[in-house]
């Protein structure tokens, strides 16, 4: 099955069970594992049931970004990301999913929304290198 096709079987799960809540929610819940299971997709459950969270954080305004660094960084860098990705994605909240990377030098990488912005030492220096290559 094609991406494209994981994608619309994604938007048709979020609207199943939207709105839905407790006993509704669960019911609804075994209707599309059943459906995953007739139609031999359960292997796939993972990759779609993302992209169901993915549709589902774009309709409430959530953005999840992933930032790498090589230290923690301070509360106060992590709230003027919060701030700049908000307006970027004209997000409502904004999740940050952190990690540490001792391979970086210095600086940070964010992933969001499929797009990758690299403020690490080592990205500076590789767009530098291409700018004077050319």
């Amino acid at each position: 099955m094609k991406s494209t096709a994981y994608n619309d079987l994604a938007l048709a799960i979020y609207e199943t069970l939207e709105g839905k809540k407790g006993e509704e929610f669960g019911r609804a819940m075994k209707d599309v594992v059943r459906f995953l299971a007739k139609r031999r997709l359960l292997r796939e459950a993972r990759n779609i049931l993302a992209k169901v969270e993915k549709i589902a954080n774009e309709k409430e305004g959530i953005l999840k970004a992933r930032i790498s660094s090589a230290t923690p960084l301070p509360e106060e860098s992590k709230r003027l990301l919060r701030e700049m990705l908000k307006k970027k994605y004209l997000a409502n909240e904004v999740e940050l999913l952190e990690s540490q990377n001792k391979d970086l030098l210095g600086g940070f990488r964010i992933e969001a929304n499929d797009e990758v912005l690299d403020n690490t030492i080592r990205g500076k220096i590789k767009k530098l290198e291409r700018q004077l290559i050319k």
